[in-house]
């Protein structure tokens, strides 16, 4: 039995069809090609015009999404325009106040200059007058200490005279 297996052959031949069987499944094959090219072209045809439709209704919304865009920026540019005119305005009025403090503080310090000026004046004089006294007082002294000098040489000289006087007259016996 094991022989009779190992001996048996495989048949190598293909069933083959008839040539009007083939034609018959190339025609039906082509019908089903035709069907398909036909569904296809509706498939395209339709999602062109889906696309279409799809790229409108984009269209429409990026132009109101600009029209909204569009009223929002001049809103905010309004909006801009009046904060900066409002903060002009405020900065004015600050300029406006710091300048009168400024003239104020001004007017101060000049006032003030002028009243050190004036005191620094009478200062002034005062030194002079000073300075006039103390020139008298020190032509006075001057004048003392000369008439000083002159009576210190004077009772120098007297007295260097009587003293030169008494020893002559005690060495002439005259007294």
């Amino acid at each position: 039995m094991r022989n009779a297996l190992a001996l048996k052959t495989e048949d190598d031949e293909v069933p083959v069809s008839s040539i009007e069987l083939l034609e018959t499944h190339a025609a039906a094959i082509r019908v089903d090609l035709n069907e398909f090219k036909n569904n296809f072209s509706n498939a395209m045809s339709r999602m062109d015009g889906e696309a279409k439709a799809a790229v409108l209704r984009l269209e429409a919304q990026i132009y109101q999404l600009g029209a909204k865009f569009a009223a929002e920026i001049r809103a905010t540019a309004e909006t801009a325009k009046s904060d900066l005119e409002g903060l002009a305005k405020r900065f004015d009025t600050q300029f406006q106040e710091l300048r009168a403090d400024h003239r104020s503080l001004r007017d101060k310090v000049d006032r003030n200059h002028e009243t050190v000026l004036a005191k620094i004046d009478q200062t002034n004089d005062r030194i002079d007058l000073t300075n006039e006294k103390l020139s008298d007082l020190d032509r006075k002294v001057t004048t003392i200490d000369s008439k000083l000098t002159a009576l210190v040489w004077v009772i120098g000289g007297l007295g260097t005279f009587i003293t030169v006087s008494v020893m002559v007259g005690k060495a002439l016996h005259w007294f």
